[in-house]
């Protein structure tokens, strides 16, 4: 007989992805399962991909890294320039594109959505994530503060209509209508 069966195992082979549904053959009686299934594999649509590649390379970048006191002395307090990406997950902006919950602290969030945040890490030439897939860090060491002056002062630009406190979402919405 055949009987749908959904395969939650993101190692098990699947035509469609680890939550594919596949037909399997049987000639014995369906038994109870002898534990609990594995947790779905998490994985995080293009636009969520998106939006969290660009939030991590921006926290890592020689405009943000500067500037940004807490993740500075963390990244400096690393001995490998690594930090915990559960950490960058549970950082406002993060949660936001994650779907977390407004309150979820570092040991709050899934194991399951840290992977899949890793998975797409990976992809960038700006970072590097640890073989396990839990730290991330800038895949070049940042320069020193009047070195990065210079070279932020000579990729700075001043653009109006634009008011002072701008997010960056709404510069890169404005400046999209005009090319890449």
């Amino acid at each position: 007989r055949i009987v749908p069966a959904i395969l939650l195992n993101p190692s098990a082979s699947a035509p469609s992805g680890p939550n594919a549904l596949a037909m399997a053959t049987t000639d014995a009686p369906a038994a109870a399962p002898a534990a609990p299934a594995p947790a779905p594999a998490v994985s995080l649509d293009e636009t969520k991909a998106k939006n969290v590649l660009r939030q991590v390379e921006f926290y890592f970048s020689d405009s943000n890294l500067p500037r940004d006191g807490f993740l500075r002395k963390t990244v400096e307090e690393s001995e490998d320039g690594l930090v915990s990406l559960a950490l960058i997950c549970s950082f406002a902006k993060m949660r936001s594109h994650l779907g977390l919950d407004a309150t979820v602290k570092e040991d709050g969030v899934p194991e399951t959505t840290v992977l899949a945040v890793a998975k797409v890490l990976r992809c960038s030439a700006a970072l590097r994530v640890s073989e396990d897939g839990k730290r991330v860090g800038r895949a070049n060491e940042l320069l020193k503060p009047d070195e990065i002056i210079v070279q932020i002062d000579s990729r700075s630009i001043a653009v109006s209509p634009l008011p002072h406190n701008v997010k960056l979402e709404d510069v890169q919405s404005f400046f999209t209508q005009y090319g890449k």
